[in-house]
């Protein structure tokens, strides 16, 4: 769970928001050290997380990936037409053993929830619903900001602008909270 612990020292951070940029994580990481390198808005979502005993926190985050791989799953069942719970499941058992899930797994990384997060908002037709997703999402990681383009593309134009909106809410508060 490499990636998981510099996303849960950068919530630690937070107590001394000086530290958010220049902490390294080099605990296990193979190669080098690593440093945290999303939005703070994603280090004041992790930071309730560092006051769990890291065992308990990374044993609910990956429950929690098996879980969003399960919802990606059903989503997207859903935007070919149809399939059953237990067709999901056998579904999601199959993927955990591909290269994606696996990696999110064995790393702990984000990337299970952001994709959830951004399926379920381009699959959604409430315009706020697809914006806050988006924008939440983009203000942990900077890459499903992306979707945008989607909304665009798609003449979503109030998701799009909502999704704008939402994202520079995390900054603003991201600004007020770290500074």
């Amino acid at each position: 769970l490499i990636d998981f612990h510099v996303y849960v020292l950068g919530g630690a951070a937070l107590d001394r928001p000086d530290t958010l940029y220049s902490f390294t994580y080099s605990g296990q990481s193979p190669t080098e050290p690593l440093p945290f390198v999303y939005p703070p808005f994603a280090a004041m979502l992790f930071y309730p997380l560092h006051f769990l005993p890291f065992t308990v926190a990374g044993l609910l985050w990956e429950v929690g990936i098996l879980a969003a791989t399960y919802g990606i799953v059903r989503i997207s069942q859903r935007f070919v037409g149809g399939g059953s719970q237990h067709e999901a499941m056998g579904w999601t058992a199959g993927l955990i053993w591909l290269e994606p899930v696996r990696t999110c797994l064995n790393m702990g990384q984000l990337g299970t929830f952001l994709t959830l997060a951004v399926l379920y908002a381009a699959y959604s037709t409430r315009w706020w619903v697809s914006g806050l997703l988006v924008g939440l999402a983009a203000g942990v990681k900077l890459t499903p900001a992306v979707t945008g383009l989607y909304f665009v593309g798609m003449r979503r134009w109030a998701a799009a602008a909502f999704s704008a909106v939402v994202f520079f809410l995390t900054v603003g508060l991201s600004y007020l909270v770290v500074g």
